[in-house]
């Protein structure tokens, strides 16, 4: 998965317009709760094969963190984009 791909997941997780998804926006500017971290890890489990684990998603406080995590749950993220 490519930066681009997971920020439009994360975007669509949060029910937010991509455009406001960078990865340095904070998590709480775009409304991100608990509800929305079970969201994310639903997706990627069942969409991606991945395997994220809700502490390390609990303590994410902006995008980039989120993609930090998701990148070390598998070998099929693409740290390059």
């Amino acid at each position: 998965m490519d930066t681009s791909s997971l920020l439009d997941t994360v975007a669509s997780v949060a029910l937010v317009d991509r455009g406001r998804v960078q990865p340095g926006t904070a998590l709480a500017d775009l409304g991100w709760d608990s509800l929305t971290d079970v969201s994310l890890i639903v997706e990627l489990e069942v969409g991606r094969g991945l395997l994220v684990q809700p502490a390390d998603l609990a303590s994410c406080r902006t995008v980039d963190d989120v993609l930090a995590v998701v990148r070390a749950a598998g070998p099929t993220v693409d740290a390059a984009s």
